[in-house]
This record gives structure tokens, sequence and C-alpha cells, in this order.
């Protein structure tokens, strides 16, 4: 069983009102628009035993599963459940983007303590709504 085949009906229906955009070949699995142009799009592809999801003005992240003793139907339920979890603090603002000196680049959920940080190898930081300001 593909990934996808959970994970899609799971995005529709959660994410309705999103307008994400199943891809074709040559494009993205599936794609939420930005809020904000400087935040970017939200990318999704099914790389066979995991799914990566990039926020394309900030980072990627890899969803899968090294639990050798799961049934495919476990893992793939687990990685939808997990992938369903993450967009909902995303488009809740609830996870922070950063971007830093040296290409790197990263996301939390607790906006407490990075957004209050004062260091200034931050280049940027966002919410999905909107860039950070504030340092």
């Amino acid at each position: 069983m593909k990934i996808l085949e959970t994970l899609i009906p799971a995005l529709e229906e959660r994410f309705a009102g999103r307008g994400m955009r199943k891809g074709v070949i040559g494009e993205p699995d599936v794609l939420f628009p930005a809020v904000h142009p400087e935040v970017g799009d939200i990318f999704i592809y099914d790389e066979g035993d995991e799914i990566t999801i990039i926020v394309s003005g900030f980072m990627h992240v890899h969803f899968g599963t090294d639990e050798a003793s799961s049934t495919e139907l476990e893992s793939t339920a687990a990685i939808t459940r997990d992938i369903v979890q993450f967009l909902e603090d995303v488009f809740a603002d609830r996870m922070i983007f950063w971007t830093r000196l040296g290409g790197f680049a990263g996301a939390g959920c607790s906006l407490g303590g990075a957004n209050r940080t004062k260091s200034n190898l931050f280049v940027k930081k966002a919410v999905w709504t909107k860039p950070l300001t504030r340092w």
C-alpha cells in the first residue's frame, strides 16, 4: 500500500479549506499554497517508504517509521497520523520556522523559546501565516 493512498484522503478530510492540490507527474504529490509569500508553499512528496514535506521558504522534514515489527498498514496509519498532526500545528501557527547564518534551517512547536531568542544568528523566522519580525 502506498502511503499516499491513506494520506491524501486524510488530508482532504482534515484540511478541506486549505486549497490542497494533488500533483501530476513532475510535480509534488500534494501542495498546500502559501498564505504568505515569504513563508512559501508546502510540498509533500511520497518517497516510497517515507513522506518528505518541504516548507519551501525554510526547511524539510521526513516522516517514516523504523519499526520493523510494524505491519505496512500500521506504519502507514502512524505516518499519516504524524503528518496530520504536524500540519495541524503548522496551520495553527504553533510551528515556528527559521533559517540561520550558515544555511541551517529548522522548525519547532514552541513559539515561546525560539520567538524570544535575541540571537543575531537567525536570518528569518516565521509561522505559517506571516514572518516574525520581533527577535
